[in-house]
């Protein structure tokens, strides 16, 4: 194991909650792919059973690293996948260099459905909410 962790839960039927922990390089890239392979099934089964798109809030507050190409790679094709089950996702984020990788994985992978916030709070009022 390299030094990261990663969680997942579902919270509702449309809802799961993600997080990544530590830092993710090079290194790390073929257990963060194995990962994100798996996030993939679990959001496409929750799409079909749910009828409706997931929103998800991806805790990234304690990632530490994650600006390597084959890490940005990897999180661009992941998003890119995951963009027509995927009604709002809402990223946690308090590191001002990995609030900008992810804003440049959003732009790749051309979702304009993913916003980044400072607290799981405000990340929950706008993923969660019903609003357009």
């Amino acid at each position: 194991m390299t030094g990261f962790t990663f969680e997942s839960k579902q919270l509702a039927q449309d809802r799961l909650w993600l997080k990544v922990s530590g830092g993710l390089s090079a290194a790390s890239a073929e257990e963060l792919r194995a990962w994100l392979g798996q996030i993939e099934a679990i959001i496409a089964t929750m799409h079909k059973t749910a009828g409706t798109g997931i929103s998800c809030i991806f805790d990234l507050v304690d990632l530490v690293e994650a600006n390597d190409p084959v890490v940005i790679t990897a999180l661009v094709e992941f998003q890119k996948q995951n963009k027509p089950h995927i009604r709002r996702t809402a990223l946690v984020i308090k590191d001002p260099q990995v609030r900008l990788a992810m804003s440049i994985v959003g732009a790749l992978a051309d979702r304009y459905n993913i916003r980044s916030f400072a607290s799981n709070q405000e990340a929950e009022g706008w993923a969660f909410s019903e609003q357009a």
